[in-house]
């Protein structure tokens, strides 16, 4: 944790954003360790913007750790069963297996 993030707290979002930041230069570790705090943070949270970045940060970790597709596809899938902010979807974008199938053109 930053200094400036002790004195002035970020919100869960920017938190979220910071684990991405971690994770696009290859600080594997803390930004598992971030991902995992927010993830336990955040259970047990009714907002639909919160549940939605809890789906978010458990979907991240399952793609993180190279497991099967089990996981991440249903946070994925109940992700998107949210009404949460058009915003907070657009920025953490998850994809579910059913967007990957329709993606794959018909064989001739």
């Amino acid at each position: 944790m930053t200094r400036l993030s002790k004195i002035w707290p970020l919100c869960f979002k920017h938190r979220v954003q910071r684990a991405r930041l971690l994770l696009r230069k290859q600080q594997m570790k803390e930004a598992n360790q971030a991902f995992l705090g927010l993830r336990n943070e955040l259970k047990g949270r009714e907002r639909p913007n919160e549940k939605y970045l809890r789906h978010y940060c458990t979907y991240m970790l399952s793609l993180m750790s190279g497991s099967s597709s089990g996981q991440w596809a249903y946070e994925a899938k109940q992700a998107k069963l949210l009404l949460c902010s058009p915003t907070l979807k657009r920025d953490f974008p998850m994809t579910t297996i059913d967007e990957i199938h329709e993606r794959i053109p018909p064989k001739p």
